[in-house]
């Protein structure tokens, strides 16, 4: 009964700390991105695609074959405490835009997880590769502010968001979560049954 209790408080410790790392590295990104490129641009709007991105990324490393609880623990919860945190802030990253609703930024993330979920893969094979879910959110995110049409804007936000992944580790902390969770309930008694 204590191992269960102490799983269970190692594996609230660890979604707070994956929830905490992909919020602070959507800001960052989106500080970035606007301080080194392109001072005018609507952070709200940058945080809100980086956060799109990573919690995409996120879903497809936390899906597995044989059932949702993996899914369950590391990105549902993770997903619906960001929306909500970026409602809160969201005027803050940008004092002239209008506050984005919790409803407006869970609608946003589920239609980019949707459009990156039909990519071949989340990198790709290189920077031009068009089926890549990195090359979808890279446009994605500059359409979003209004740049689409800017290449290096989109390489420049390709590049953060690559980086951001590899700072994020989330297949590492979705394995340690995972790890946490243990067989299925019955589990032992199935295989002590067949045996």
């Amino acid at each position: 009964m204590i191992l269960y209790f102490a799983r269970r408080l190692k594996l609230k410790k660890l979604a707070r700390e994956l929830r905490t790392a992909i919020g602070a590295e959507s800001v960052m990104f989106s500080r970035d991105i606007k301080d080194q490129h392109y001072d005018k641009l609507n952070q709200a709007a940058l945080t809100l695609g980086a956060l799109g991105f990573f919690l995409h990324v996120l879903d497809r490393v936390s899906a597995r074959r044989n059932g949702d609880a993996l899914r369950e623990a590391a990105f549902v919860p993770a997903a619906y405490w960001l929306v909500r945190f970026f409602a809160k802030v969201s005027r803050k990253l940008d004092s002239g835009s209008a506050k984005t609703t919790k409803d407006d930024a869970l609608n946003y993330a589920n239609l980019r997880c949707s459009e990156y979920s039909m990519a071949t893969s989340v990198l790709g094979s290189g920077a031009e590769d068009t089926t890549s879910a990195l090359w979808l959110a890279a446009n994605a995110i500059a359409a979003d502010v209004g740049l689409q049409s800017q290449t290096m804007l989109v390489l420049f936000i390709q590049e953060r968001l690559l980086e951001g992944i590899m700072k994020l580790k989330l297949p590492q902390r979705v394995e340690a979560i995972e790890a946490l969770l243990g067989p299925p309930l019955g589990w032992g008694l199935m295989t002590s049954l067949r045996a």
